[in-house]
């Protein structure tokens, strides 16, 4: 059974399966699970660094820190995994699980009871791998943090392992039906979607807007209910993004990173990320290495 995070808030289930780590690199590592189908669902907070990942039919899903990522059953990728400037780290909590919808019947006293029927079918979320969120990062970081704690201890306690993944899946629904399913969003879905997967920025808000069929103005005060941030300020998060990926994942000079990015050229490229980050490519590449 495939369903939208936000549908969780309606249904009762059971997670199995359960597995938790940390794991660190400490230099651009890459991790290939294209050989053999992943065996359970999963997520992976990033708490620091950035990645790529690689699907066969999809374009590459770039990862900032803070990205909450789902990998569903089955699925097959690669990733890239480059550590923070500032740490030298890659950090990531991975947490595996399989959820089946738990069937559940009410008795026709006043009580209304609710009992366990019977195990219904397994949940999924996605065919391939997919971003669950790239807001809220640190209260995703608290969570995934306790259940972490919860799940390592000697001591276990089954009991507040269960509540913590239970408060996460909450986290999840709510973080969907709050800012991502609002009736009004869905005016503007093409332009989010095309801004959440574009990486070429070709396009500008007068387009995007186009694309919707709104004007300008309305399109940029729902895109600003939708994230907290107006659409320029979130295209320019992701340039800033994919620069310093492109920087350190390859040889990529600035004139090839200017044209894959739609910048005018390597100068128009160098004043946007300084006036950005505060650094120029150069100094910020030597920083990273």
């Amino acid at each position: 059974m495939k369903m939208d995070f936000f549908e969780l808030k309606n249904k009762y289930f059971t997670v199995s399966d359960i597995f938790v780590t940390k794991q660190r690199s400490i230099t651009k590592t890459s991790i290939d699970m294209c050989a053999t189908p992943r065996d359970t669902d999963a997520f992976c907070f990033f708490e620091s660094g950035t990645a790529i990942c690689y699907q066969e039919g999809y374009e590459p899903c770039y990862v900032s820190q803070g990205t909450l990522m789902y990998m569903p059953k089955g699925s097959l990728y690669t990733w890239d995994v480059l550590p923070a400037a500032t740490t030298g780290e890659n950090e990531r909590i991975l947490f595996e699980f399989t959820l089946n919808e738990s069937l559940v019947k009410r008795s026709n006293t006043i009580k209304r009871a609710i009992s366990t029927a019977e195990c219904g079918e397994t949940i999924h979320f996605s065919d391939h791998v997919v971003t669950v969120s790239d807001n809220h990062s640190s209260g995703y970081k608290i969570l995934f943090e306790k259940l972490l704690d919860k799940f390592t201890k000697v001591d276990q306690n089954p009991l507040e392992i269960y509540s913590t993944i239970y408060e996460i899946f909450s986290f999840i629904a709510n973080d969907y039906s709050n800012d991502k399913r609002k009736s009004d969003f869905k005016i503007i879905e093409k332009s989010i979607n095309y801004l959440e997967n574009d990486c070429e920025f070709k396009l500008n808000m007068r387009d995007l807007a186009d694309m919707d069929n709104v004007s300008l103005r309305y399109f940029e005060k729902l895109f600003k209910e939708y994230s907290g941030v107006s659409p320029k300020e979130y295209m320019d998060s992701r340039r800033i993004s994919y620069i310093k990926i492109l920087l350190c994942e390859n040889n990529m000079t600035l004139d090839e990173i200017a044209q894959r990015l739609s910048f005018y050229d390597s100068g128009h490229l160098c004043r946007f990320f300084k006036q950005k980050t505060g650094l120029t490519p150069t100094e910020y590449k030597k920083l990273y290495l």
